[in-house]
């Protein structure tokens, strides 16, 4: 029996989470993070975080800098 696979909010269901709801959706990444040791996993979630923490920036107001 395979594993049932795992979903990630996108950018559209990210917006309309509440600021509680997509702050504990950042902490859980950061956790899985933490005790992945590497690879295509690690980026891809390092991915879904960065857009999570920008999509609470953009909720809170706050601008984000790109690095230029």
């Amino acid at each position: 029996m395979s594993r049932a696979a795992v979903t990630y909010p996108d950018k559209d269901d990210l917006r309309k989470m509440s600021s509680f709801e997509l702050e504990a959706y950042i902490q859980k990444i950061r956790q899985n993070i933490s005790w992945r040791s590497g690879g295509p996993v690690v980026k891809f979630l390092t991915k879904r975080l960065e857009v999570a923490e920008k999509v609470r920036a953009s909720k809170l107001g706050i601008e984000t800098q790109s690095d230029e």
